[in-house]
């Protein structure tokens, strides 16, 4: 993956106030939680949000909400997040638990206290373990003369009904500043759309079938894009392409399912959905597993000739 499965979290109007303001009803706050839990590694992160409106009765949003409560429940065990303050924006909180792995199958139930003693409470049930092999008919490098990259595989077990993947194809390479390397990820759209002079790109929904393709101008036009803010070419270095299978608990199939676009990372942007499993409050708790990688060798002239270095 790109990183450290990122979670965004975009709230424009998911919290939005309808009702007209009575300066002497009670004051209201709403909470959100929002926690995946990655079944591949180890250090899980959550985020509480409260939404309450001023004394015009305008929703005011607040994100990093400190001193709350959260506890999983996992194999009759109780498990609670450490508060901690975020490294990147100071003055907020998340909430943090390490060498928590959880197994494919299982149930965890969640339980957030907030500051003000309000409870919220949700569930997930991981995926069940699959494997999964790439059939022929899988590009093996890329370019491959042809329009398209293709990507087919089956499903070795017998797989759990109304399972979907959320299929990703990231291009993966290091970036050096000053002798230092750091590696980074550009997740590949599945197609473009052009409109009003403008390009969109189009990245994967959940599907349920055993094939993808990609346009390959969808991944030219990502690997063009390769630079972070230093545009100097040759500070980095390709490493390959990777095409990921990523299985979905029941809430997190819900929430893309119902969202109304893809954009690029595995992200929560609850402004697009009403979606919610969260009792008592908003947000989204859920959980994924990555089911199958698959290595994607880009050719070395192509890498060149864009300027790049190759590994």
């Amino acid at each position: 993956m790109k990183k450290l499965i990122l979670i965004c979290v975009i709230l424009l109007s998911f919290f939005s106030c309808e009702s007209s303001f009575d300066p002497n009803a009670d004051f209201r706050q709403d909470y959100a939680v929002y926690f995946i839990l990655n079944g591949d590694q180890t250090y899980q992160t959550a985020q509480l949000i409260k939404s309450s409106p001023d004394k015009n009765g305008v929703s005011q949003i607040e994100t990093g909400i400190p001193g709350a409560e959260f506890r999983l429940i996992y194999d009759n065990s109780e498990y609670i997040l450490k508060d901690s303050v975020s490294a990147e924006n100071p003055g907020k909180n998340y909430y943090t638990i390490n060498n928590f792995k959880p197994a494919p199958g299982k149930n965890i139930r969640l339980n957030v206290k907030t500051p003000d003693g309000k409870i919220l409470t949700s569930e997930t049930d991981t995926p069940l373990s699959i494997k999964i092999q790439f059939l022929e008919g899988t590009d093996e490098y890329v370019p491959n003369g042809l329009s398209r990259i293709a990507f087919v595989w089956k499903v070795l077990d017998a797989p759990p009904e109304g399972q979907f993947y959320l299929p990703r194809l990231v291009i993966k390479y290091y970036y050096t500043d000053s002798g230092v390397k750091s590696y980074h990820s550009k997740e590949v759209p599945v197609s473009l759309t052009y409109q009003s002079g403008k390009i969109f790109e189009n990245y994967p929904t959940p599907i349920a079938g055993n094939y993808l393709i990609y346009d390959w101008e969808a991944f030219d036009y990502a690997f063009e894009r390769l630079t972070l803010a230093d545009t100097a070419r040759n500070n980095y270095t390709v490493i390959n392409a990777e095409f990921e299978l990523i299985l979905m608990d029941k809430s997190m199939t819900s929430y893309y399912m119902s969202s109304k676009s893809f954009e690029e990372g595995f992200s929560i942007i609850l402004d697009q959905t009403e979606f919610t499993n969260i009792t008592g409050g908003f947000g989204v708790f859920g959980s994924y597993f990555s089911a199958k990688n698959y290595k994607l060798r880009i050719i070395s002239d192509y890498i060149i000739a864009r300027g790049y270095k190759r590994e």
